[in-house]
């Protein structure tokens, strides 16, 4: 099929994009996800089969493409993701990334929150509603090739998902970090943290109570908090029975929506320090600034591909990326100290430490 660049580039990004069973058109014909996937080696294979410097060039032509595929992607899949609490931007290189900070009920100690070069915090006073954020550059390496896919050991949108995936999960990264710091006094008042060794319902229900005085909160927790979360004195519903039968949890809890974070380990060790997402915290998110967490793009994706002393392949791919968190007021933090060694877990479901309260466990039935 002798494609040119821009053709080339649209079947890459069909190649990306398509799904199991699905069909697609490219070029007045119909492709399903084998047919494209061969299509697709069958024109990188001819052009890396050239000889001289035309390999060079078109294997340098390729790599070119696979990085605006990347950069085409990359943001609409951290919207996919982070949509619901993240505003994202894109910008060209050079380009100052500027944010507006509503102004309005939220009034007072405003605060951004970003990662400095040496992964210290830095917090700046905001006095103006326009605000820039710097952008840091992060570099990653896949362990494959193009080979992979020329060989047929893999699927083009299986090559994109790897390089994608690691960048999502640097940004949720930085942006955990970010939210882990809010606990300090200094950002937001210390009666929005409450820090208890299980799940106390009228804790909980006071954080809500401050946020809710500002705008519409949104509750963003692990699973496994999130699984704790029921309603006490027996007033879940039918339709809460069922929903925690299907999902393991309850998507609202008094009024207010419940979004469950994704949660992974460092590594295969499965212990307590290894864990990405602090499972026993959960935080309280108003709407007052619109979506708190702020995520921004760079400039274009640079690639290259790296000969390693064993003669294997690298691919390495160069993105300047931020992030930074808008702490105020309205924000509120609850901590299952219980949970903090998750896999391993203690203490109570339910402890209530005001009052002469006793403790008793919230059944579905």
């Amino acid at each position: 099929m002798a494609l040119d660049k821009k053709q080339l580039k649209t079947l890459m990004t069909k190649a990306a994009n398509v799904k199991a069973g699905e069909t697609l058109v490219f070029q007045d014909e119909n492709f399903d996800n084998e047919t494209l996937n061969t299509a697709l080696r069958n024109e990188m294979s001819n052009l890396m089969s050239e000889g001289g410097y035309r390999f060079t060039a078109n294997r340098e032509l390729v790599y070119a493409l696979l990085s605006e595929v990347v950069d085409d992607l990359l943001p609409k899949r951290v919207f996919e993701s982070m949509n619901q609490f993240a505003e994202i931007k894109n910008v060209k290189d050079g380009d100052k990334v500027t944010f507006k900070r509503r102004k309005g009920r939220v009034r007072g100690r405003n605060f951004v929150t970003q990662v400095a070069q040496a992964g210290l915090y830095e917090v700046f006073r905001l006095d103006n509603e326009v605000f820039d954020m710097p952008t840091t550059s992060y570099g990653a390496a896949v362990g494959l090739d193009l080979e992979e896919f020329l060989e047929n050991r893999i699927d083009f949108a299986e090559l994109i998902q790897i390089i994608t995936e690691g960048y999502e999960e640097i940004l949720y990264k930085e942006i955990l970090r970010h939210m882990v710091a809010l606990k300090s006094n200094t950002l937001i008042p210390a009666n929005n943290i409450s820090t208890v060794a299980g799940w106390s319902p009228r804790r909980f229900a006071a954080l809500l109570g401050i946020s809710s005085a500002y705008a519409n909160p949104t509750i963003f927790t692990s699973y496994v908090f999130a699984s704790e979360m029921i309603p006490e004195g027996h007033l879940a519903t039918d339709r809460q029975k069922e929903e925690y039968a299907r999902n393991g949890y309850i998507g609202n809890y008094k009024g207010t929506n419940i979004v469950v974070l994704p949660n992974s380990f460092y590594d295969e060790s499965n212990e307590a320090s290894a864990v990405v997402l602090p499972v026993g915290m959960a935080w309280i998110l108003p709407d007052a600034d619109r979506k708190p967490v702020k995520i921004a793009f760079e400039g274009s994706m640079q690639t290259k591909e790296v000969d390693l002393d064993d003669w294997s392949k690298e691919m390495h791919f160069y993105k300047k990326m931020g992030t930074m968190l808008l702490a105020n007021p309205a924000i509120c933090i609850y901590e299952n100290t219980a949970l903090n060694e998750w896999p391993v877990v203690s203490g109570p479901i339910i402890k209530e430490s005001d009052g002469d309260v006793t403790p008793t466990y919230t059944r579905l039935v």
